[in-house]
């Protein structure tokens, strides 16, 4: 890329990138001593579009926001969510992209495969397997399905994928308390 389509494709000055010169001056975009209005009518206009459509931006996107989506957690109990929580995305960030995919796995499953087989399968059973519960899972919200059952199955993966690292790993675990007992 030239150095004019660099000054270009981004706005800032080629020695935005480098250490300056000897008497070498540089031009910020926006320089500290010019005053910028806050508000105009660009912003008054995004404003109010956000107030407008604030039902639309919510942290987690769910199908039930259309009316298709409502009839499918209905009947079918089929629920698609996304959480775009920043704690959600945070956590998704530290534990890096493999261990993501695979909880996004898990919840694909759950969500697509486990509560619609709950609900056809064992919908007139009362507990299965829980005596407080009173409702059908026929006639439980895929929610109300996930919170009673679903949810349970999915802390028992993590757990015994817990387990599953220690005995991966007790080799190492086992050299370093070792070496520490040596210290």
């Amino acid at each position: 890329m030239k150095k004019e389509n660099a000054e270009k494709a981004d706005g800032l000055p080629e020695n935005a990138y480098r250490e300056l010169k000897e008497g070498e001056e540089y031009k910020p975009v926006m320089p500290p001593y010019r005053q910028y209005r806050e508000v105009t009518p660009w912003s008054v206009c995004w404003g109010l579009v956000m107030v407008a459509t604030s039902g639309w931006w919510n942290e987690i996107f769910t199908t039930r926001m259309t009316g298709i989506g409502e009839a499918l957690a209905d009947k079918a109990k089929i629920v698609f969510k996304v959480n775009s929580g920043a704690a959600i995305l945070g956590s998704g960030y530290i534990i890096g992209l493999k261990y993501s995919l695979i909880i996004c796995a898990g919840s694909f499953l759950v969500w697509l495969v486990i509560i619609p087989l709950l609900s056809a399968f064992w919908g007139s059973d009362v507990t299965l397997g829980n005596n407080a519960i009173i409702a059908t899972a026929g006639s439980m919200t895929p929610e109300q399905i996930f919170t009673a059952y679903a949810r349970h199955i999915g802390i028992g993966g993590i757990a015994t994928a817990g387990v599953i690292s220690i005995i991966k790993s007790w080799g190492i675990i086992k050299s370093a308390n070792g070496m520490l007992s040596i210290n």
